[in-house]
């Protein structure tokens, strides 16, 4: 089984958005770093799903079922 266009998307507006926030934050051209942007995903859905209760961690970040 592999991810929907639709789940897909998902990460990528995720992943674009915590590198946007790298960027906007260090005020600097940063390289793309997974990585780095890995630890910013981890910690906003640490407050998104874990503490606010707004969606589960599939619904944040889509991921396949081992």
């Amino acid at each position: 089984m592999e991810l929907t266009k639709n789940q897909i998307e998902r990460q990528d507006l995720v992943d674009d958005k915590c590198y946007e926030l790298l960027v906007e934050l260090a005020r600097k051209d940063i390289a793309w770093n997974i990585e780095q942007i890995y630890k910013v995903r981890q910690a906003v859905q640490e407050v998104i799903v874990d503490e606010l209760k707004l969606m589960t961690k599939k619904e944040f970040y889509p991921y396949m079922e081992e």
